[in-house]
C-alpha cells in the first residue's frame, strides 16, 4: 500500500472515529529544502497544540529534533513511527499489547 493511499485511509478513519479532532494539514515525506522550511514555519504559525510525525526511524526523529527551535509555537511534537499503519492494519500489535493491553512492556523487552 503506498503511503500516499495510506495517508487518505487513515485521515478518513479519523474523521469516522473521531469527528471533532481537527487535522489542519498532511504534508507528506517528500517535502525537501525550502518547501520543508516553509511548512515548518507554517506549522509553527498555526500553533498546534498537538503536531504528530510519522515518517519512520530516524527521519522523524531527525526532523522534530532539527526543527524544534523554528516550533516554539507549538504545544507537543509527537513522534509516532508506524502508528497510522495500526488502525489500516498493515502493521500488527506487538504480542504483549495484543495480550496485556499494554505497549511500554513491549518496548522494555
Amino acid at each position: 500500500m503506498s503511503d500516499d493511499l495510506q495517508i487518505r485511509l487513515c485521515e478518513r478513519r479519523r474523521r469516522i472515529v473521531y469527528p471533532d479532532c481537527r487535522s489542519s494539514d498532511i504534508a507528506t515525506a517528500n517535502l525537501r529544502a525550502d518547501a520543508l522550511r516553509a511548512k515548518v514555519d507554517e506549522i509553527n504559525r498555526l500553533a498546534p497544540d498537538y503536531l504528530w510525525v510519522a515518517l519512520g526511524v530516524p527521519y522523524e526523529q531527525a526532523l522534530s529534533r532539527n526543527s524544534k527551535p523554528r516550533l516554539a509555537n507549538v504545544g507537543v511534537i509527537k513522534t509516532s513511527g508506524g502508528l497510522f499503519k495500526l488502525p489500516l492494519g498493515s502493521r500488527a500489535r506487538a504480542a504483549m499489547v495484543a495480550k496485556y493491553g499494554t505497549r511500554w512492556p513491549a518496548n522494555l523487552a
